[in-house]
C-alpha cells in the first residue's frame, strides 16, 4: 500500500466526524487520481452500490467497501483511519475506526478480502 492513500480525519482539524458517504467518496478520489481505469464518480457508485446490497464492516472497527472493476489487472487499495470513528452501519455502539477500500478485477481482490477476513479471525 502507497503511503499516499492512506489518509487521517478528522481533516484540516475539524472535530466532527465524517459521514460514511464522504469517507468513501475521499478515498474513491483517492484511488482514481493516477489510476486511469475507471472515474472516481463510477467508482463510487460501483462501492455504493455493493454497499447497499451487504455493509462491509468486518469486525467491530473495521471496514472494507470494495468494487468489482472490470478491464483492470491489479486490486487498488486506499485506507482512512477516523480517529472519532464514523458510523457504518445500524451498529450504533461500535463506530468503524478504519475503513479500507478496494477495487480492481474480481480474483485479484476477492483474493485480498479471503486474507483480510482469515488474519482478522
Amino acid at each position: 500500500m502507497r503511503a499516499d492513500r492512506i489518509f487521517f480525519f478528522p481533516r484540516g482539524g475539524g472535530k466532527e466526524a465524517p459521514r460514511k458517504e464522504e469517507v468513501i467518496r475521499y478515498l474513491c478520489e483517492a484511488l482514481t487520481r493516477d489510476w486511469k481505469a475507471v472515474d472516481a464518480d463510477t467508482l463510487e457508485s460501483l462501492v455504493t452500490q455493493r454497499e447497499s446490497a451487504l455493509p462491509t464492516r468486518l469486525s467491530p472497527s473495521l471496514a472494507v467497501p470494495h468494487a468489482v472493476v472490470s478491464g483492470t489487472g491489479e486490486t487498488h487499495l486506499a485506507a482512512a483511519v477516523i480517529s472519532s470513528g464514523v458510523r457504518w452501519d445500524s451498529d450504533r455502539e461500535h463506530p468503524v475506526r478504519l475503513v479500507m477500500l478496494l477495487a480492481g478485477n474480481r480474483e485479484s481482490h476477492l483474493g485480498v478480502l479471503s486474507e483480510l477476513a482469515r488474519r482478522l479471525r
